[in-house]
């Protein structure tokens, strides 16, 4: 499903992550395989968390671990 910004921010939720530091192996050079490298992300999830948030039920809330 495909989702302007404008209309994410009118009818959704936001999570926000900003300046989340993560060290990391990046690249494609040899010398950049060998190392790690500081990434830093600013990242927005918009969702529809009414389900979750009307039924208090843990099962319709977002899985983050897939």
């Amino acid at each position: 499903m495909r989702l302007r910004l404008s209309d994410a921010k009118a009818k959704w939720d936001e999570i926000k992550l900003r300046d989340f530091k993560v060290h990391c192996t990046i690249g494609v050079y040899p010398e950049e395989k060998i190392r790690t490298q500081e990434l830093l992300l600013n990242i927005s999830l918009y969702l529809d968390t009414r389900a979750a948030a009307t039924s208090g039920s843990l099962s319709k809330t977002v899985d983050y671990a897939i």
